[in-house]
């Protein structure tokens, strides 16, 4: 986290994901393996990362999605809430290192 930047303006920042006001307390670290079968699950679950699907816009799918997740994960204290953490964290990383690419 940068240290210019207060925890009220994160959470401000982020308050569109759904995700609560104590997620910057999260700190669980996957392995190499947990990253890989993360991803393989998501890969599982399209309406959670595909926008041009219709099930994208189902929140009630998104959300039975999420929790298959976390269950499938099989890791203590990783619930719904870190599921929607790692798939931004996820995202956030993919859009920089793409980023990278174009500013070549």
């Amino acid at each position: 986290m940068d240290s210019n930047v207060s925890v009220e303006e994160y959470v401000k920042i982020d308050e569109d994901l759904s995700i609560e006001e104590d997620w910057f307390d999260y700190n669980m670290r996957f392995s190499e393996e947990q990253t890989c079968k993360f991803v393989d699950l998501l890969q599982q679950h399209k309406c959670l990362w595909n926008n041009t699907i219709d099930a994208y816009k189902n929140r009630l799918m998104r959300d039975r999605s999420v929790e298959a997740i976390a269950a499938d994960m099989a890791l203590p204290g990783f619930n719904c809430k870190e599921v929607k953490l790692k798939l931004k964290n996820l995202r956030s990383t993919y859009h920089l290192e793409v980023g990278k690419f174009r500013n070549l």
